[in-house]
């Protein structure tokens, strides 16, 4: 059976990129989310960052940002460059 929300989901999200702090209250909204997508057929790319909490990436000098910046980055030119 095919619900609404299978129908309208694949219209909105061609690809999505979802990102999660290890130790952030949204952390399993986030993984529930990613998977829910991924169900429906979406393409997902779920990056979850170990050791951190949300508002992680205001460390602009930390590897752990400087590697999320970069899965970002490499995302947004995946999707533009469709």
């Amino acid at each position: 059976m095919i619900t609404v929300w299978h129908q309208s989901i694949n219209i909105l999200f061609l690809c999505t990129y979802i990102e999660t702090a290890e130790f952030d209250c949204l952390h399993d909204d986030g993984i529930n989310y990613a998977k829910r997508l991924n169900d429906s057929a979406v393409d997902v790319e779920l990056y979850e960052t170990k050791g951190t909490m949300h508002g992680f990436d205001i460390a602009g000098k930390s590897s752990i940002t400087a590697e999320s910046m970069e899965k970002r980055i490499r995302f947004l030119k995946r999707i533009f460059s469709m």
